[in-house]
């Protein structure tokens, strides 16, 4: 039996493995095959076609395909969790409770799509959605050897919505004991204050780590970040691990952390935002789509506009694409000029007005709505 374990498109450092009878054959990251740092967003095209060459086989002779995310159910207590303790963004909470699966259809809909493309098909292969943590916890424990009872623990920033897994293995079954569900994360934390201090989140927690152990322990009392007891804790979310109006804001920015939290410990360091790729784009890699968020802002040199085109503008949001991604436009495709404006509101998270639903109407900028463009 061949089965491809596929990651992505998740945020970072998407990867492909393949088992053949059991057997570990091959393994790969599709940063290694497009040079760019932790592959965000990307699927591991490459990495998958790399594992089905190395085992020799084709994409027809796939049986099974592995996906580290799953469908969370009204029942669990993590869907409760996360409305419970996101109160204070009403549209995030509810939406929680009753559409509690919209990344899991978008992730799922998106690799089926994958397996079409790249001649596996979806329809014939036998598709298996495995615990985004049960996964990290079987990275560990079934490569580890051991047979007799092991302790297992798994930490990140989230999966689905557990953030933290603890459990244990046992003659080569996995047994879950607790987890803890977002924002009660440590990873997200780590990765907040990592952003905080003026690196990339998600990339420059390892510098935070090798500077740690110089630092000085009792310089600030870091103890109200996280309150613990016993065999619980709990993030402190009016100072870290915030979403929403909660956020601070600045250097055209959303951090993790919140303008309370800013005026304890100090302004955001404007540090290494900017890391070092492998080498620079001007375009997409050949083969990605508009769909892989290729943020071909931060690999773009100077250019001239070509004579009879134009050089089309975005939005005001910072992840909007423009020319430097589209390419530019060519004059005989301008049929007229903007009538008016049909939308204009004063902040977003996620698309929807700053504080959710509940801010809906005094976030509109209504004197702008369908104000004629002379």
């Amino acid at each position: 039996m061949n089965i491809l374990g596929v990651t992505g498109p998740a945020l970072h450092d998407n990867s492909a493995a393949l088992f053949v009878d059991g057997k570990l054959v091959a393994a790969a990251e599709e940063e290694r095959f497009i040079r760019v740092k932790h592959a965000k967003r990307r699927h591991p095209v490459n990495a998958i076609k790399f594992c089905l060459a190395q085992a020799g086989i084709g994409p027809r002779e796939v049986d099974v395909v592995a996906y580290p995310y799953v469908h969370v159910g009204l029942t669990s207590p993590a869907r409760w969790h996360y409305a419970r303790r996101h109160w204070y963004e009403p549209a995030r909470a509810l939406r929680a409770i009753f559409d509690g699966n919209r990344k899991w259809r978008r992730k799922r809909g998106s690799v089926l799509q994958l397996l079409d493309e790249l001649g596996i098909g979806s329809q014939r292969v036998r598709f298996v959605p495995v615990e985004h943590h049960l996964a990290h916890a079987s990275s560990a424990y079934h490569l580890s050897g051991f047979k007799e009872k092991t302790a297992i623990v798994s930490f990140d920033g989230k999966g689905e919505y557990a953030t933290t897994f603890f459990g244990y293995g046992e003659n080569g079954k996995i047994h879950k004991i607790k987890e803890f569900y977002d924002p009660d994360s440590l990873g997200w934390f780590y990765g907040a204050l990592t952003e905080y201090l003026g690196f990339e989140f998600q990339d420059g927690e390892y510098k935070v780590m090798g500077m740690a152990p110089y630092g000085d322990p009792h310089r600030y009392d870091l103890s109200r970040l996280i309150h613990h007891s016993g065999a619980s804790f709990r993030v402190n979310t009016r100072l870290v691990n915030v979403i929403g109006h909660r956020r601070h804001r600045a250097n055209g920015k959303e951090y993790s952390v919140s303008p309370a939290f800013v005026d304890w410990l100090g302004p955001v360091r404007n540090g290494d935002d900017i890391d070092e790729p492998y080498i620079h784009y001007l375009f997409p890699p050949p083969g990605d789509s508009p769909e892989e968020d290729f943020d071909v802002r931060v690999h773009y040199g100077p250019v001239t506009v070509p004579a009879n085109h134009y050089f089309m503008m975005g939005d005001n949001r910072d992840n909007s694409e423009d020319s430097r991604y589209w390419g530019f436009l060519p004059r005989e495709y301008v049929k007229g000029k903007a009538a008016f404006v049909y939308w204009s509101f004063e902040d977003t998270e996620e698309g929807q007005p700053a504080g959710g639903f509940s801010r809906f109407f005094t976030t509109i900028r209504w004197n702008r709505l369908f104000h004629q463009i002379h």
